[in-house]
């Protein structure tokens, strides 16, 4: 098991972070991600061994182009101003 997990430090952009990371990640309650964020706690992780990224909407969808994807959305919140802490498991 190989355990990705992101803790967003709290700032006043914090209501920002939370929609993009609903935009990523649309299963997570907003609640959810703002208590976890208040608490320095993960906001979300990701199981890299789950091949979770199968069942994305696209059809052609590969780990490879998960990957980037991943990695991109980490930029955009950076980008957005998020202090981000990243855990590998």
């Amino acid at each position: 098991m190989y355990i990705i997990k992101v803790i967003i430090h709290k700032d006043s952009n914090t209501v920002k972070y939370i929609k993009m990371i609903r935009e990523f990640m649309p299963d997570l309650s907003m609640g959810g991600i703002k208590q976890h964020i208040e608490a320095g706690e993960p906001a979300f992780e990701f199981d890299m061994d789950a091949n979770d990224w199968m069942y994305l909407e696209e059809l052609d969808f590969n780990e490879d182009k998960w990957l980037r994807r991943f990695y991109t959305f980490l930029q955009k919140l950076q980008k957005a101003g998020a202090v981000l802490e990243i855990i590998e498991e």
